[in-house]
């Protein structure tokens, strides 16, 4: 018999017997020890069901029931599975690279949102958000490296790269006017409007 559970739920492992006397049941551990009912870890029903809490993945293994009387012993193995999911990182179920470029003086916030189970560990080279965001203030121009996030549980671990880029501050081209000068003419008055990028000459024809 096999019992698959998820990591962190509990698990319940049904025994029963007959037998003339009745018969007495117990539970040994993958370890081969006994388990004691009404332990904080293990509880027997009275219909000698084991119930295993918060499981985890060390409790993966054969579990014995036994029955005894005095006519012999009869034996039952229940082999327990314990579930886990590697960490995927930003929907990413592997290593990925991303590349982020920033201004120079501004704030920057690099994502790792890690999903699994058990809940996933996430790592940066320095402090993070509990939600695993990295939060960088006033970035620099030397702030420009790559960045690595680590999200790990007992089911593996996923990574994240980030290539990060400081760059200075950009503007969009703007022209500026310069004041309107007025050329007289003879037939009127000619408005001309120069811009400071250009140099306007003028020639006299005779």
């Amino acid at each position: 018999v096999v019992v698959k559970v998820r990591f962190g739920e509990t698990a319940v492992l049904n025994c029963s017997a007959k037998g003339e006397p009745t018969p007495t049941i117990t539970w040994t551990s993958p370890a081969h020890r006994a388990i004691v009912p009404l332990s904080n870890k293990y509880q027997i029903a009275n219909n000698a069901t084991l119930h295993i809490q918060k499981i985890q993945r060390f409790d993966s293994g054969n579990y014995t029931c036994s029955a005894r009387n005095i006519a012999g012993t009869d034996k039952k193995v229940v082999h327990v599975e314990v579930l886990v999911s590697t960490p995927v990182i930003n929907g990413f179920e592997s290593s990925e690279i991303v590349r982020k470029t920033v201004v120079k003086d501004q704030r920057v916030l690099l994502d790792c949102r890690a999903n699994g189970n058990p809940v996933p560990r996430i790592m940066w080279v320095i402090t993070v958000h509990r939600n695993g965001t990295l939060d960088i203030h006033s970035v620099r121009i030397s702030d420009s490296v790559a960045l690595l996030c680590i999200a790990r549980n007992e089911g593996g671990e996923a990574k994240l790269q980030v290539q990060l880029e400081v760059t200075e501050g950009v503007e969009k081209p703007r022209l500026r006017s310069s004041p309107t000068e007025s050329v007289q003419l003879t037939n009127g008055i000619l408005s001309l409007n120069f811009i400071q990028l250009f140099i306007v000459s003028s020639q006299c024809i005779n």
